[in-house]
C-alpha cells in the first residue's frame, strides 16, 4: 500500500540483508577444527588418486607391453619355443646328427657331429658302485673328457672326488676310509 510515495510510520519490513559478523572464539575453533578435517580427507584422496592413477599406468603399460609383443611376433612372422626334440646321431649318414622335433616329426637342422659326440656311451647310467670315483671316471669317459686325439679312452682311476664322509649301510654319515 503506497501513499503519496512515502511509507506509514511504524510499519515494519522484515528482510535479510549482509553485514559483517565477527567471529567468537567457539567460532574459529569449530571452523579451525572443521579445516583440520577437510585438509585430511583432501590429502586421503589425493594418495588413493594417485594410487588409482599408478595402477592405471601399471594395466595400460602392460597392455602396451602385450601389444609390442605381439607386433613384432607379427612383423617376425615367428618365435621362438620351447619344443621337446630328438637328436639322432649318425643320421643322415656317418657323421651327422639331426635333429627331429616330436611333436610333428620334421627335420628342423642337420649338422656334423662334434669329435665327442663320435664316441659311443660307455653307461647309460653309473653304476652304483658305492664309489665317488668309479661314477666319476664313468661320467668324464661318457662326456669325452678322458678321450685322445685318436679317440682311445685314457681313464686313471683314483682318489679324486672321493668324499671324506661316507653314508654307512643305516644311513648314517661316517668318516670315509681314506680320510
Amino acid at each position: 500500500m503506497k501513499t503519496n510515495g512515502e511509507v506509514k510510520p511504524g510499519r515494519i519490513l522484515k528482510l535479510k540483508e549482509s553485514i559483517k559478523h565477527t567471529f567468537n572464539n567457539e567460532e574459529l575453533l569449530d571452523m579451525s577444527k572443521s579445516c583440520a578435517r577437510t585438509h585430511q580427507e583432501l590429502d586421503a584422496l589425493n594418495g588413493e588418486k594417485d594410487r588409482v592413477v599408478a595402477d592405471f599406468k601399471a594395466q595400460i603399460q602392460s597392455k602396451e607391453n602385450s601389444i609390442n609383443d605381439y607386433s613384432r611376433r607379427i612383423s617376425n612372422g615367428y618365435e621362438y619355443r620351447m619344443v621337446e626334440c630328438e637328436l639322432h646321431y649318425h643320421d643322415p649318414s656317418k657323421g651327422m646328427k639331426t635333429l627331429f622335433r616330436v611333436d610333428t616329426g620334421d627335420e628342423v637342422r642337420s649338422t656334423k657331429m662334434e669329435a665327442h659326440e663320435m664316441q659311443d656311451v660307455l653307461f647309460e647310467e653309473p653304476a652304483n658302485f658305492g664309489s665317488e670315483v668309479v661314477r666319476s671316471a664313468v661320467d668324464q669317459i661318457n662326456a669325452g673328457i678322458l678321450n685322445t686325439k685318436d679317440l682311445t679312452v685314457t681313464a686313471k682311476v683314483g682318489r679324486i672326488n672321493q668324499p671324506d664322509w661316507v653314508d654307512n649301510p643305516h644311513g648314517k654319515k661316517e668318516k670315509s676310509p681314506r680320510a
